[in-house]
């Protein structure tokens, strides 16, 4: 008898939770609209102008990366740029190169 008892509440335990469980899985996530992807990078500053900046920095692998960013009015800048300073890029890709957005010196 005992086992009948302990056999019901166990389904009946089931029957609870199963239903919740199929209900999640019926409604489908919903996608976030897509942004342009905003990145950084941090390196020195090996050369500039009015109309980009390159960077470069070495990485793990003692291998060295190099990036320009494209400046524009738009454009953030913190600080001084000139040669062999340290600074940080918030960027973002466009169909031109990368757009630098913002630029801190540090």
């Amino acid at each position: 008898m005992r086992v009948w008892v302990a056999a019901l509440i166990c389904i009946a335990a089931l029957d609870v939770f199963v239903p919740v469980v199929v209900a999640q899985d019926e409604h489908p996530q919903e996608q976030k609209p897509s942004r342009p992807q905003e990145t950084f990078f941090s390196g020195n500053v090996v050369s500039f102008d009015s109309e980009k900046v390159i960077v470069t920095r070495r990485t793990l692998t003692l291998s060295w990366v190099t990036k320009t960013f494209l400046l524009s009015s738009d454009t953030k800048i913190e600080g001084t740029l000139k040669p062999k300073v340290r600074v940080t890029v918030k960027f973002e890709k466009t169909e031109d190169g990368d757009r630098a957005i913002h630029i801190i010196v540090r």
